[in-house]
C-alpha cells in the first residue's frame, strides 16, 4: 500500500514537473514574441516619410534650426517657438542628422537604439539583483509588452526613449557601483537625463534622499554634489545665453499646465492596476518582502526608485496634454519589479529539497505563479499591424506634397510645420508650441506672439494656410477664405499615435 502511495506521489509530482516546465518554456516563446514584434514594428516604419505622432515634425523642424545654427530658446515668434523640453535629444539627433540627412530616420533611429538600451539596461539591473537570466528576461519582455500601453511610442521621433535609456543607465551605475567614481558617473548620467526631458528632476530626488544611506560618505558628497553642479550649471548657462528664455520655457511653461482631476484616481486604476494587475501584485508582494525581511538599504533603494519612476510618470499624467508616452517610466519600474518579484517567490519554493505532499504543493506553486505570468503578457496583447502606416497613408502624402508645392508663397501648417518644408517652402511654428505660449500666465509673453499672428494673417502674408480643426479662425476669416477639405477618405494620413489630427481644411488668401 505504501509502494502505491509512493507511485502515485512520484507520479502526481512528474505530472507537475513536466507542467511547470511546459509553462517555463511558453513563458520564454511568447514574451520574446513581444521584444520581436517591437523591433519589426520599429523597422517597418522607420523610414516613413511621414509624422507617426503628430509632434514628430516639430521636432525635425528643432533639428533643422540648429543645424541653420540658431538658437532654440529665443522670444515666442510666428517663425519658430520651441517646444518644452531640454535639448539634449535635439543636439545629438542634430549630430545624425549631419551624417544621415534631415528627417525622421536620423531621429527615429536615435529613439530605436536608445529603446534597446533600455531593454539592455532593464536586463541588468534585474539580473544583478537576482542572478537570473530568466527573470532578468522576464521583466525586459514584460516592458517590451507594455510597448503599446505608453503610447507606441519608444521608436517614434520623440525624447522619451532617449530620457528613459539615460535615466534607467544613470539608476544602474548608480546601483552597482558604490564607488566615487561610479558616485560622479551615475551624476552625470542623471544630468543628461535631465537635459533630455526635465523630468528627471523628479526621479533623481528621492535616489539623492537615499545616497544618505551609502556607506561610503564620500560617494553621497559627490553624487548630490555632481547632480546639484551639472543641472544647477547646465541650466544657469543655457538661462544666460538665451537670454532667461531657457528658463521660460523648461520650467515655467510646464508649471503652467492645469491638472486634469480624474487622472488622480484614474492613473492607478486604469493606467496601471487593469493593464497590470499581476506585475502590479507581484512588485506589491516584493516591496513586502523587502519590508519585512528588515533588509533597510535594499528597500530604501527600491523605494525611493519606485517614488522617482513612478512619481514622475504620475506627475506627467495629472497634468494637461499628459498623453500614454508619460507612462514609460512606470512601466519600467513594475517591469523591474516585476522580474525581481518572480524571482523572489520563485526562491521561496525549494521544491526539490521537500518531502511528500510538501514537495508536490510547492510544484504547483510554481506552475501557477508561471500561468499568471503567462496570464499577465496576454493581457497586453495588441495587433501589431494597427501601428504600422499603409501605401494608402504614404499615397496620400505624397498627394498631400503634390498639392501645397504650387501655392505662389509660403504655405502655413501650424499642427505639421514639417510639410511645407518637403515642397520647398519654409516651416513656422508649431500649434502645440503656440497654444503653450498664449496659455502662459505671462501677458507680456503672450502679447509678442499675438501680435505677430496678426500681422502676418492681416497682411496676407500666407498664400495658403492648412488647419486640421478650426484654429484661431477670428484672426484667419478676415483675409482668408474657405476652398476645399483635403482628404476624400477618413481612413487615410492619420498618425498612428498620440492625438487623431491630420491635415483637412485649405483656406486662400484674398486677393
Amino acid at each position: 500500500m505504501n509502494d502505491i502511495k509512493i507511485l502515485s506521489e512520484r507520479s502526481r509530482r512528474a505530472i507537475l514537473l513536466e507542467l511547470s516546465k511546459l509553462l517555463k518554456s511558453a513563458l520564454v516563446i511568447g514574451p520574446a514574441l513581444f521584444l520581436l514584434i517591437y523591433v519589426i514594428i520599429a523597422l517597418a516604419r522607420i523610414h516613413y516619410p511621414y509624422e507617426l505622432e503628430w509632434m514628430e515634425g516639430g521636432m525635425v523642424d528643432h533639428v533643422r534650426r540648429i543645424l541653420a545654427w540658431k538658437p532654440l530658446y529665443v522670444e515666442p515668434s510666428l517663425s519658430f517657438i520651441p517646444f518644452i523640453y531640454t535639448p539634449f535629444y535635439f543636439y545629438l539627433s542634430a549630430l545624425l542628422s549631419q551624417l544621415l540627412g534631415i528627417g525622421f530616420f536620423p531621429l527615429r533611429l536615435l529613439s530605436f537604439i536608445a529603446s534597446l538600451g533600455c531593454f539592455l539596461i532593464l536586463y541588468r539591473i534585474v539580473k544583478i539583483e537576482t542572478n537570473s537570466t530568466f527573470c532578468s528576461f522576464l521583466a525586459t519582455a514584460l516592458f517590451a509588452a507594455t510597448y503599446r500601453l505608453g503610447g507606441a511610442w519608444l521608436d517614434i521621433a520623440r525624447v522619451d526613449s532617449l530620457f528613459l535609456f539615460i535615466l534607467l543607465a544613470a539608476v544602474y551605475v548608480f546601483r552597482s557601483n558604490n564607488s566615487n567614481s561610479g558616485a560622479i558617473a551615475a551624476g552625470i548620467l542623471f544630468f543628461l537625463a535631465f537635459m533630455t526631458k526635465q523630468t528627471a528632476l523628479i526621479v533623481v530626488f528621492p535616489l539623492c534622499i537615499y545616497s544618505l544611506f551609502l556607506e561610503k560618505r564620500w560617494a553621497r558628497v559627490l553624487f548630490t554634489g555632481t547632480i546639484l553642479l551639472t543641472i544647477v550649471g547646465g541650466s544657469f548657462l543655457f538661462n544666460q545665453i538665451s537670454d532667461n528664455w531657457f528658463q521660460f520655457y523648461v520650467f515655467e511653461l510646464p508649471s503652467q499646465h492645469p491638472i486634469i482631476k480624474q487622472m488622480v484616481l484614474s492613473y492607478w486604476l486604469h493606467d496601471l492596476l487593469q493593464p497590470l494587475p499581476i506585475a502590479s501584485m507581484v512588485s506589491i508582494f516584493y516591496g513586502i518582502q523587502l519590508f519585512s525581511g528588515r533588509k533597510d538599504r535594499n528597500f530604501a533603494f527600491f523605494a525611493a526608485l519606485a517614488a522617482g519612476l513612478i512619481g514622475a510618470s504620475y506627475l506627467g499624467r495629472l497634468h494637461a496634454g499628459g498623453y500614454d508616452n508619460v507612462l514609460m517610466p512606470a512601466y519600467a519600474a513594475i517591469a523591474i519589479f516585476f522580474g525581481l518579484g518572480v524571482n523572489n517567490i520563485l526562491s521561496l519554493l525549494p521544491a526539490d529539497s521537500l518531502p511528500g505532499d510538501r514537495a508536490l504543493v510547492s510544484s504547483a506553486i510554481e506552475s501557477a505563479v508561471f500561468f499568471a505570468c503567462i496570464l499577465q503578457f496576454l493581457l497586453l496583447a495588441y495587433n501589431p499591424l494597427t501601428q504600422i502606416p499603409g501605401k494608402a497613408d504614404r499615397a496620400a502624402g505624397d498627394r498631400l506634397i503634390q498639392l501645397i508645392e504650387p501655392f505662389d508663397g509660403e504655405v502655413f501648417v501650424p499642427y505639421h510645420g514639417y510639410l511645407p518644408t518637403l515642397a520647398g517652402k519654409q516651416s513656422y511654428a508649431h500649434a502645440m508650441a503656440i497654444s503653450d505660449v498664449l496659455s502662459s500666465k505671462d501677458k507680456s509673453v503672450r502679447a509678442i506672439l499675438t501680435d505677430d499672428l496678426r500681422e502676418a494673417f492681416r497682411d496676407h502674408y500666407f498664400a495658403a494656410i492648412i488647419l486640421d480643426e478650426p484654429w484661431m479662425m477670428e484672426e484667419i476669416k478676415p483675409g482668408y477664405y474657405y476652398q476645399e477639405t483635403i482628404f476624400s477618405s477618413d481612413d487615410v494620413f492619420w498618425p498612428v499615435t498620440g492625438m487623431a489630427v491630420r491635415p483637412e481644411l485649405i483656406y486662400l488668401r484674398e486677393e
